[in-house]
This record gives C-alpha cells, structure tokens and sequence, in this order.
C-alpha cells in the first residue's frame, strides 16, 4: 500500500499531508517529515536527515530505536562532545543548533544498527562492554538485547550474513561506534518515558 499511496502522489504531483504513528509509513513515503510532541512542533525536515541528526531527545528516541547513554559533556573538539557516563567515556556529534557546555547534562544516543563487533583491524571512536541478555531472530536481522555494568539496557542489530554463532546469552563482548553516528543533545524527555 505505501507504494502505491507514493506512485499515485508522484503521478498526480500534488502535496500529499500523510498523519500517521508508523513511522515506518512515514519515513517510505514522504520526502519530508514533521515530529510533533503534545501539539508542539518538535522537528521538520528530510527524513534521513530527522532520523540522522535529531534536534531534540524526543525525535531521537520516537522516530526509530534508540539507545540513550546519559551523562555529562567533559571536553569538546570542534562538533563533537565527550560524555562521560556510568559504563564510560564516549565521544559523538553535537547539533550545529544544540551547542553543548563543559558540564552540560546529556545524552548521547546511538542506533542499533550503529553498533559492531569489532573485527580485526577495526578502529572505532568508541566502544562499550555489554553483557548479552538475549536475542531475537528477524530474517535479515539479528537483534541481541544486552546490559551495561551499570544495568542500563542497549539493543544492536546485525545483518544475518554475519556469523555470530559465538555469542550467546550471558556472553561478554564489545562493541564499537563511531561518533559521527552518535548524536548528543541536552538532557530532555524521551518519546519513551
């Protein structure tokens, strides 16, 4: 259906106002997308771009998954910010619009697919401990659901094609991330609290 709603549009070339919850619905059709929180306009733009690079912690937790990494900003080089959080020391990208402080309460957020495992070779900006709790089979997608030493849950995905056969539930392992694929903003509310 969200081809044919989007084929239409193209071949009637009309503005099409599309209000939907399924965000992906909303990310598959539209050429720009409009976040709104309690009737208040949170955020406008292009969908890579609002999915990429939110403005505030509620785009970034309700428009896809996300994983929050709460702590302080410690230093800042250029546009990126280090937070240091409970599990660790993290590097990641600030909004040209949401200019962090030494100091600042923050979160850092990175997305599942933004996570490795690191392979031979592989140097990251950043990376975690976890401890694997449990995973579920998707097809193209394996999502492994795991803990932080400091409690605090994290999800990542990995492509089906890639044999993680040695990880099981109650295994310890690291990930990494890169800081342009993690954005940091203010301390706010999330879309899921």
């Amino acid at each position: 259906m969200r081809t044919e709603l989007r084929e239409i549009q193209k071949r009637v070339n009309i503005t099409f106002i599309y209000i939907t919850h399924d965000q992906g619905e909303a990310l598959t059709m539209s050429d720009r997308i409009a976040v709104m929180n309690e009737g208040e306009l949170e955020q406008i733009g292009k969908c890579d771009e609002v999915y990429n690079n939110p403005l505030t912690p509620f785009v970034a937790t309700f428009v896809g998954e996300n994983n929050p990494l709460y702590g302080k900003v410690t230093g800042i080089e250029g546009d990126k910010a280090k937070i240091e959080t409970t599990d660790g020391q993290y590097l990641a990208t600030m909004n040209e619009s949401k200019k962090l402080n030494i100091g600042d309460e923050s979160i850092a957020f990175v997305r599942p697919e933004s996570l490795f495992i690191p392979r031979d070779g592989d140097n990251f900006d950043n990376k975690i401990d976890v401890n694997i709790e449990s995973f579920e089979f998707e097809g193209n997608l394996k999502n492994f659901y795991a803990s932080l030493k400091s409690g605090a849950k994290i999800k990542f995905s990995v492509p089906n094609a890639i044999d993680t056969s040695s990880i099981t539930s109650g295994s310890s392992i690291v990930l990494g991330f890169e800081s342009s694929k993690s954005v940091i903003l203010p301390k706010a509310s999330l879309a899921i609290d």
